[in-house]
């Protein structure tokens, strides 16, 4: 009887040091796979103005907190820009257009066997914009507007925490200043840090 317990005991015991390891081992996992990360880009942009106007290259700048759902290939991300564009040859104004912006964008993630994934995006952003004028260096012609874009790029894996890009992005910008619209096209480097 004692040996019969003593048995019993001890299997309870390796069944529940067995099922603590596992669980253990599940929770590393779920960690490893809680891809939160951070992407930076930087790049230049024209800006293609209401009446045939346009910008010299101008700057654009990103940063990005994201979530990245392994299973569906889908990232999430909030991400806060920056626009600055000098106006060339317009009538409309002499300065420079400039914009700040909190959005959100959805990628989908194209897999393949090799290190570079190709992906494809879209947005949505609460912008505000306006004018910057050369003669007083005061601002002008703001307003706040939602701004959609698209966004089509490659990104390659340098090692587990850490990938490079390169990406195309389009963004839409209605009636930027209270009378005209303008849609920014823009071609950044990203780099993207993987928690």
């Amino acid at each position: 009887m004692k040996l019969k317990c003593m048995i019993a005991l001890a299997t309870a015991a390796t069944i529940s040091t067995y099922s603590t390891e596992l669980h253990a081992q599940d929770s590393t996992n779920k960690i490893k796979d809680n891809n939160v990360y951070v992407n930076i880009g930087v790049g230049g942009e024209n800006l293609s103005l209401t009446g045939g106007n346009k910008t010299d290259l101008g700057f654009f700048g990103s940063l990005g907190i994201g979530y990245a759902f392994t299973q569906s290939h889908v990232r999430l991300e909030g991400e806060l820009t920056g626009q600055t564009a000098d106006y060339k040859n317009t009538s409309y104004a002499q300065g420079s257009f400039q914009a700040i912006g909190l959005g959100l964008q959805a990628y989908y993630d194209i897999k393949t066997k090799s290190s570079i994934t190709p992906y494809l995006g879209g947005g949505l952003a609460v912008m505000g914009t306006g004018t910057k004028y050369k003669d007083n260096n005061k601002y002008g012609g703001g307003n706040e507007i939602i701004a959609p874009d698209l966004e089509i790029g490659l990104n390659y894996s340098l090692n587990r925490n850490i990938d490079i890009g390169i990406s195309g992005r389009v963004i839409y910008m209605p009636i930027y200043d209270g009378s005209n619209s303008a849609t920014a096209s823009i071609i950044k480097t990203n780099l993207i840090y993987k928690f």
